[in-house]
């Protein structure tokens, strides 16, 4: 597809989302919690950006209207590299490296989950979402599945993919992949 149709595509895919998404809040039909998690909703209905990864288990992105925003993957845990109150934890720069390398330059569609929410509860402009490829790839579970990350349930809620991460997870620990090696079978949330 020329570059030309691909951005015609692009415009009309986001006009007509945006005609819909307005069209459903006057009519009441869409459940947009507040005009900025609408703002998101549809800033981001299309692939975006990749500006950089901060840590395992946290990326920033560029929506379409020129807006950064930090994006917690949703569903995982990773150990920490950047925390200044802890310190780096095992297997943690190893995890974070591995998310730069996955996401570097690249566009990716963020899917957000309604059992969770659009932001993150401790971090009002932090957004949880899963984070897909173009090839349909979701970094959340690459990650659980080449144990980076471990599968994380935040405040016992049940979220969408959990199945799949649970199972990714048993199967990285069993196989002794990644931080499961070179950490032990040690948890954060055992």
């Amino acid at each position: 597809m020329s570059p030309k149709r691909l951005a015609y595509v692009c415009v009309l895919t986001f006009t007509i989302f945006l005609m819909w998404s307005v069209g459903s809040v006057l009519l009441g039909a869409y459940h947009a919690e507040t005009i900025r998690e609408w703002a998101v909703r549809a800033s981001t209905v299309w692939y975006v950006p990749v500006v950089r990864a901060v840590d395992g288990d946290t990326i920033r992105v560029r929506t379409w209207f020129g807006r950064e925003y930090s994006v917690r993957l949703l569903g995982i845990d990773t150990p920490e590299s950047v925390d200044p109150r802890r310190g780096p934890e095992c297997f943690g720069k190893e995890a974070s490296d591995r998310t730069a390398e996955l996401t570097d330059r690249r566009y990716v569609k963020l899917e957000f989950d309604d059992s969770q929410g659009i932001f993150d509860d401790s971090r009002s402009e932090r957004l949880v979402a899963y984070v897909f490829f173009f090839d349909g790839e979701m970094l959340n579970l690459n990650l659980v599945r080449e144990g980076f990350a471990e599968e994380w349930t935040y405040n016992k809620r049940r979220y969408a993919h959990q199945t799949a991460f649970r199972n990714a997870e048993k199967e990285a620990m069993k196989r002794r992949l990644g931080r499961w090696a070179a950490c032990g079978l040690e948890s954060k949330k055992h």
